[in-house]
C-alpha cells in the first residue's frame, strides 16, 4: 500500500492529490479539536443515557464496587513515586 502511494505521488498530479488529502485531514482534526473546547472539554460526565448523566465519580465508584464483588478483595490504588536515592 505504501509502495502504491509512493508511486502515485511521484508525479505532480499525485503530489497535488496527496496534499489535498493530507490538508483535509489536518483541517478536519483541527476543527474537531477546537470543537471539543467549545463543547466543554474536560467535563466530569462520562456518558449521557437518555436524560441521565453518569459522572466520573459514579462510574469509578460502580466499577470498583463490581470489581471488588467479583474478585472478593478490595482494589488498592497505589500511586507510583520515585524511590529515594540510596547512599552507598
Amino acid at each position: 500500500m505504501l509502495r502504491g502511494l509512493r508511486k502515485a505521488s511521484s508525479n505532480w498530479l499525485g503530489k497535488l492529490v496527496m496534499a489535498v488529502v493530507v490538508g483535509f485531514l489536518v483541517v478536519s482534526f483541527a476543527i474537531w479539536g477546537i470543537g471539543d473546547i467549545f463543547r466543554g472539554f474536560g467535563r466530569s460526565t462520562v456518558a449521557k443515557i437518555g436524560g441521565t448523566e453518569i459522572t466520573i465519580e459514579q462510574f469509578a465508584s460502580r466499577t470498583f464496587t463490581v470489581s471488588t464483588a467479583k474478585t472478593g478483595s478490595p482494589i488498592v490504588i497505589a500511586i507510583a513515586s520515585p524511590r529515594p536515592a540510596q547512599s552507598r
